[in-house]
């Protein structure tokens, strides 16, 4: 027999209480955020072929890690395909979303990167044009300067806003 305020067996959220009339109470917890263990994370990062796997897969791993993470979960193994995937799931998923203050904290955070200021000056000229556009809409839509957007327009190599 469970005690009182002993969650039940299933770990669901649900937590059984009696009352002080010995009544039995089932107490429904608030969600929690979801939050992904940094390794879980590693693993379905590594998973996933920045040639093959959809914008959509990379916004919801963003969604879901702390962008300070991102360093360490990219270590060393930052190349050109995986930038260009994490910028396209910024693009296509996360600032149509409205995610701006993520989607800079992101852009920000890669800037940490080990080998990011090599790969990203062969960024193409279509993806500097991206990149500007995602700058010039997180610049308008976030607040209380979260980022400075002239330094990441330098850190990509692009030119400053007009």
């Amino acid at each position: 027999e469970r005690g009182v305020g002993s969650p039940s067996p299933h770990n669901d959220g649900v937590t059984n209480t009696t009352d002080q009339l010995g009544e039995s109470k089932v107490k429904k917890e608030p969600e929690a955020k979801r939050e992904i263990s940094l390794h879980s994370f590693i693993q379905r990062w590594n998973s996933l072929n920045p040639r093959h796997s959809s914008s959509r897969l990379y916004a919801e791993l963003l969604e879901e890690l702390p962008p300070e993470e991102l360093p360490k979960v990219i270590t060393s193994k930052l190349d050109g395909a995986t930038l260009s995937s994490l910028v396209d799931a910024i693009d296509k998923e996360l600032l149509p979303k409205g995610a701006y203050e993520l989607s800079a904290q992101v852009l920000q955070n890669l800037c940490s990167v080990q080998r990011f200021e090599m790969v990203s000056m062969f960024l193409s000229r279509k993806e500097k044009e991206v990149l500007g556009k995602m700058l010039d809409a997180i610049e308008a839509n976030c607040r209380g300067g979260l980022v400075s957007s002239a330094a990441l327009r330098k850190a990509y190599g692009l030119r400053s806003s007009s």
